[in-house]
């Protein structure tokens, strides 16, 4: 599979170091990780917590998954490879 580029920082170590892998495969994509968001939209931190409430799908730290604040972070990434 080719790759566009790499994300900048990253470095692929410890399973936050590189927040948009969130299956940890060492590549932006669709099937391993936007797709996690399925099911997921709208989904809050509470209280009470939603069941379908991942910390990890979080990116701006809002208690709530959305486009907007969350998925949008994909945009400009997808495809890219962690060194």
């Amino acid at each position: 599979m080719a790759t566009v580029g790499r994300y900048a920082g990253s470095t692929c170590d410890g399973h936050d170091a590189w927040p948009l892998d969130v299956n940890m495969d060492r590549l932006i994509n669709l099937g391993g990780d936007v797709s996690n968001y399925i099911g997921r939209m709208a989904a809050t931190a509470g209280p009470p917590p939603s069941p379908n409430w991942w910390q990890r799908l979080d990116f701006n730290m809002d208690g709530l998954l959305n486009l907007g604040g969350d998925v949008s972070k994909y945009i400009g990434n997808m495809a890219k490879t962690c060194t």
